[in-house]
């Protein structure tokens, strides 16, 4: 065989070490690197020694990887060596690594950025490796040691214990990241955990007690003091909560359990006792998918790219019904479409599980219910094994439900659906009740309206396909479903239409809860369609384009585990801040993202153009998809490693090159000399009283103050000091030492002639932090510590 002339790609391994070393020694030095003094300068001998290191460890890699996949995947070796060498290749972008110190802020900034790209080259390798593997595996190798054929070899109830187990701990473990990040309840959980909280303690659904005692501070572990959730009852004094209490009679064994732990614990198990239902609705999603397209790895996929994405999982481990609600019927739609046959039982369920809906929330699911109890009735007629399974579908539901308006009745005093929910103070009489349905009917515009429902997709806060980029191939699926088989479409349609389109009706949107909360009731009719998709598109372009989309998707949830803050965005009226936080987190100092998404919050200026280019862009994607020709495309590996490259150089120029710092919240401000700056998120506790002038009420922290000006500062003056207490305080520019003084019961002074700032744009950018200390007298509102800002820019 004919010898291959291996020299050239040696020379590539010796110029990737020599890369990896200055990267390394980059990455080490910016520890001591400041805004005005950056120079690299790495030292000759420790160049050469790691540049060694990394050459022996790189040939060694690339040599023993060879031979072992040759081996494993019965391939010649140097075929192999030759295939497997693409995959070093996104290395060679660590060469763009100095550009990032042309864009410098801070030196933690900078490490921060430089890690991320290590990441991202660190991630083409070893997808280019996966790929490869995945290649050989199909050409006659294996992969993965026949692990999936011997999980479809395990009986179903097996299977279904061993996704139901997996389901659970991968719920619970992004849990206790959560938890780990300071996340515990906010929104409506608080108020449901109180029902069960009073149902434990007090044996009562009264909660005038509790939240006069503040007892929802044992699980929200905050002192601090949250609006009741309540109307008065029906004897004198009482007051119960506008939930209904189903969700609080299912957590309450977990709430018992947890509240013998207290703390984090506590929040832990709670959140274990909603995984329970994340994962049955994950398990109900494998089944259908498995009856559907009778293929084991596909219902596998479709369990897993469900269950692990916006918005299941993190409903999954929320304190909120609509989990349960969708579980539930999806558990129902099962049941009368894929039985060949209803027995009495069978029926009973079938009315029971939806008749349930009530106890979760006495309107909202009505839309939902009623469809579905209708196809049941239509099913029931046709596939009742006797005529006790028609009556028991009826009578058990009319059961239930008069049970719960007889349980309403008796706390409330009224069996009107309005009396447990927000809009029972607006509905106290019959005539205030026609008022308010009419006002709902016919005073909200029909732009609110159209908006509203497009938010529940594309808002970039709580937009589903902004969080689950995935589920736009459920719209291509439902192409596929309309074209193949219409009855099913309809009947999905008829089946989460009314629900879905009710609430857009009545413009109701999500405050504080995980995105896309409308939609999680009805997502699994998104799922069936996504089922759909996946079915019908095996290694074409658009299933390639959905790879990439899952793999944000994944990111993304990644991403909200991280900053779980950013879960929690009000879309209701009143809020007005249109960037979503995750977009924000994907922004860069020169390049804000949110600009350039939808946002469809009522606030007075509407004129925000993504709100029309975007739908637009949706049905140009669903149009497109329709007119396709979905034929198999096979990519090579040069294919994939050319992407890799692309992929690494694009997202270096996104989220490496420049500061991961945003600019948000900015308020124009024209000191007394004229000049006009403009700042940009400001603590809450720097209440600023004249421009430039910001009393502080915390101390022992730090303050940001980022600032622009048109033109270069030529004199920046300070004030800084209390008369009250004694305090020690340090001032930089971006990370650039500027004094540190100890000011007792004084106001001092500072002045610094030609401040470094930073260039963005045509304005300058300046960033003062100040490191306040703890003073002797606390910083607060009676007791501020002044920190004033005089500027002087140069002319012109």
């Amino acid at each position: 065989m004919k010898s291959r002339p291996y020299t050239w790609r040696v020379a590539v391994f010796f110029i990737l070490a020599v890369l990896l070393s200055l990267y390394a020694l980059l990455f080490h030095q910016a520890r001591e690197f400041s805004f005005t003094h950056r120079d690299f300068r790495p030292a000759p001998a420790a160049v050469v020694l790691s540049t060694a290191v990394f050459f022996g460890v790189l040939l060694a890699a690339w040599v023993l990887y060879s031979r072992a996949a040759a081996a494993r995947f019965r391939r010649e070796p140097a075929a192999v060596l030759d295939r497997d060498f693409l995959s070093f290749l996104p290395a060679l972008f660590l060469s763009l690594a100095p550009l990032t110190l042309d864009h410098y802020l801070d030196a933690q900034d900078l490490r921060a950025r430089l890690g991320l790209f290590l990441l991202a080259v660190g991630g083409a390798f070893i997808y280019l490796k996966i790929i490869s593997a995945r290649e050989w595996r199909q050409a006659g190798g294996s992969l993965t040691g026949g692990r999936l054929q011997r999980f479809q070899a395990l009986s179903p109830r097996k299977r279904l214990v061993v996704l139901f187990a997996a389901a659970v701990i991968l719920f619970n473990a992004g849990s206790l990241v959560m938890i780990s990040r300071g996340a515990t309840f906010s929104g409506d959980e608080p108020h449901y955990l109180l029902i069960s909280h009073s149902l434990l303690r007090d044996g009562d659904f009264d909660l005038a007690n509790n939240y006069a005692g503040r007892d929802y501070g044992r699980f929200m572990l905050f002192r601090g003091e949250i609006a009741p959730h309540v109307v008065s009852g029906v004897r004198p004094g009482t007051q119960y909560s506008f939930h209904s209490p189903g969700i609080s009679f299912l957590i309450l064994p977990f709430y018992a359990a947890g509240s013998f732990f207290g703390g984090k614990a506590f929040v832990a198990i709670i959140r274990l006792g909603m995984s329970l239902w994340g994962a049955l609705f994950a398990v109900q999603v494998y089944l259908l998918a498995l009856r559907r397209w009778d293929q084991g790895s596909a219902a596998l996929r479709l369990w897993f790219l469900a269950g692990f994405t916006a918005p299941v999982f993190f409903y999954a481990i929320h304190v909120y019904p609509e989990i349960i609600v969708a579980a539930l019927a999806l558990m129902v739609y099962r049941l009368f479409r894929d039985s060949p046959s209803l027995s009495p039982a069978r029926a009973a369920a079938g009315g029971l599980l939806l008749a349930s809906f009530i106890w979760f929330h006495a309107l909202k699911y009505i839309a939902l219910f009623a469809p579905l109890y209708l196809f049941g009735l239509w099913t029931v007629r046709r596939k009742a094994a006797s005529r006790a399974a028609l009556l028991l579908y009826i009578l058990v539901p009319a059961a239930v439900i008069a049970i719960y308006l007889q349980f309403q009745h008796a706390l409330y005093g009224t069996c009107s659906p309005f009396a447990v929910s927000w809009a029972r103070p607006m509905t106290g009489t019959s005539g205030e009740s026609l008022r308010f349905a009419g006002s709902l009917l016919f005073s909200v515009p029909l732009r609110d309206r159209l908006e509203t429902l497009a938010g529940y997709f594309l808002d970039q806060r709580d937009g589903l396909l902004f969080y689950a980029p995935l589920y736009l191939f459920a719209f291509f699926g439902a192409w596929e479903m309309f074209m193949k088989k219409k009855r099913e479409f309809l009947l999905l349609v008829f089946l989460g239409g009314p629900y879905l389109l009710l609430s857009a009706f009545l413009t109701q949107r999500a405050g504080y809860a995980p995105q896309a909360r409308p939609l999680v009731a009805v997502v699994w009719i998104l799922i069936i369609a996504l089922g759909w998709f996946l079915n019908e598109n095996r290694g074409t372009v658009p299933a390639r384009l959905k790879n990439l989309a899952t793999a944000a998707s994944l990111v993304f949830v990644v991403l909200l585990l991280e900053k779980p803050l950013n879960l929690y965005q009000e879309t209701t009226r009143g809020a007005t801040e249109r960037g979503g936080g995750l977009f924000h987190l994907l922004s860069n100092l020169h390049f804000d993202l949110t600009r350039f998404l939808p946002s469809y919050l009522k606030v007075e200026d509407r004129s925000w153009l993504p709100n029309l280019v975007w739908p637009g862009i949706l049905a140009l994607l669903v149009l497109a998809y329709a007119l396709s020709k979905k034929k198999p495309v096979r990519l090579g590996f040069s294919a994939h490693a050319a992407g890799a490259c692309a992929g690494v150089a694009v997202f270096f120029v996104g989220f490496v090159l420049y500061p991961r710092l945003v600019l948000v919240s900015p308020t124009r401000v024209k000191f007394p000399s004229g000049e006009r700056v403009t700042f940009y998120s400001l603590s809450r506790s720097a209440r600023s009283m004249e421009p430039g002038r910001f009393l502080l009420r915390e101390d022992g922290r730090s303050y940001r103050f980022y600032f622009t000006a048109e033109r270069p500062v030529a004199e920046l003056g300070f004030e800084f000091g209390s008369a009250d207490g004694e305090y020690d305080g340090a001032v930089r520019i971006f990370d650039e030492p500027v004094f540190e003084e100890r000011t007792v019961r004084e106001v001092r002074s500072f002045k610094l002639n030609r401040p470094p700032g930073y260039r963005l744009g045509r304005r300058s950018l300046y960033g003062i932090i100040l490191d306040l200390g703890k003073g002797t007298t606390a910083a607060s509102d009676r007791t501020p510590y002044l920190f004033a800002l005089s500027i002087r820019t140069a002319p012109s």
